[in-house]
């Protein structure tokens, strides 16, 4: 199953080789602390395509913290490099960081494999 998805991915980037990805300096610094911090290590031409996942990823967890600053935040987590084919069912490629007064913390978004996410924030 896995395979499988690989080639999709990479079929689709194949599709749309005309599409060039611009990143900025911090993004491709982000990339490179993500996978010493979670141990992920990828053959070429893999490393490309899951650091434009997580890139994609990054920019729409700043979008999201930036237009709702006052509900709950995202952050990355050991997912952020996947699609949403590859994430285990009920978990999401974002941790979310919830407010005081805003909820349960639910468990999944924040442990991995019984582990709590290094990117979990404890209020």
């Amino acid at each position: 199953m896995k395979s499988l998805i690989l080639f999709i991915t990479i079929t689709w980037f194949v599709v749309n080789a005309d599409y060039v990805p611009k990143y900025d300096p911090d993004e491709i610094f982000a990339f490179n602390e993500y996978k010493r911090e979670h141990g992920k290590t990828y053959t070429q031409p893999e490393e490309d395509i899951r650091k434009a996942i997580y890139i994609e990823h990054l920019r729409l967890i700043h979008a999201h913290n930036l237009e709702k600053p006052q509900k709950s935040q995202w952050d990355v987590n050991s997912y952020t490099d996947l699609v949403p084919l590859e994430i285990p069912r009920g978990l999401t490629w974002h941790l979310t960081i919830h407010k005081k007064g805003d909820g349960p913390h639910p468990k999944e978004h924040h442990h991995h494999q019984g582990k709590k996410d290094p990117y979990h924030k404890d209020e």
